[in-house]
């Protein structure tokens, strides 16, 4: 099963973002990471998360090919 989390938001790790970080590290639940500042460019050939997490992330940030990747992996269980 995979378990991996993409986390997208907030400053960076050492801000708002370290809490849920360091919760997630503790309990030992991998996920990839993406500032707010970071474009997220989602590819179809990465694997599909777990779940997403998009805490204060720009919509600016987000293509229309990463909308549709979201919504298509959340409609598959992320």
């Amino acid at each position: 099963m995979n378990r991996r989390i993409l986390y997208a938001g907030d400053a960076h790790l050492g801000s708002a973002a370290a809490y849920l970080a360091g919760v997630r590290t503790h309990a030992g639940i991998p996920f990839d990471y993406v500032d707010g500042a970071t474009p997220l460019r989602l590819s179809s050939e990465d694997p599909r998360p777990s779940s997403y997490i998009v805490s204060d992330y720009p919509v600016h940030n987000l293509t229309d090919t990463d909308f549709r990747r979201i919504v298509a992996d959340v409609e598959a269980g992320s």
